[in-house]
């Protein structure tokens, strides 16, 4: 397990947690539009894994360790974020979970289970596109030596 990759993790599931809670004391946890925010959050990580990746390897820096990075932190940020969602929508409010059945569509469908798995899988979709297209910028901006 990477440094960066923890490092960027973290910013990621910290920034989502802290989002999560202050949309909560909000009462603003039913705007889904308000969700995009969270892809500022996983840019930050994605990228600070990358930069952190970068710098501790110096001129040893190559395209798939920065793009390793990128998609170890994704998947550092998304899945205990995952977990919190799934125990949140079972144990600590499953009055949301009611709400969201009865308004999303095929809302009748989702489980505490499935919510979590669609983050899973939204949010490791987004993470790996994001550190591919951070590494296009990083890539392009790379000197090596023998340049």
């Amino acid at each position: 397990m990477r440094q960066s990759s923890l490092t960027g993790g973290a910013i990621m599931f910290t920034g989502y947690l802290l989002f999560f809670i202050i949309m909560r004391a909000l009462g603003l946890l039913e705007v889904v539009e308000l969700r995009a925010i969270n892809f500022i959050f996983l840019i930050a990580g994605v990228y600070t894994a990358i930069s952190l990746e970068k710098k501790h390897l110096g001129w040893g820096f190559t395209y798939f360790q920065g793009l390793g990075a990128g998609i170890e932190a994704t998947v550092l940020g998304v899945m205990p974020f995952a977990v919190f969602i799934f125990v949140y929508l079972s144990w600590i409010d499953p009055e949301f979970m009611v709400y969201i059945r009865e308004h999303e569509p095929l809302g009748h469908y989702i489980t505490p289970f499935m919510a979590a798995f669609v983050i899973v899988i939204e949010g490791c979709a987004s993470g790996f596109i994001s550190a591919y297209t951070i590494m296009q910028y990083v890539k392009a901006h790379t000197a090596h030596p023998h340049e």
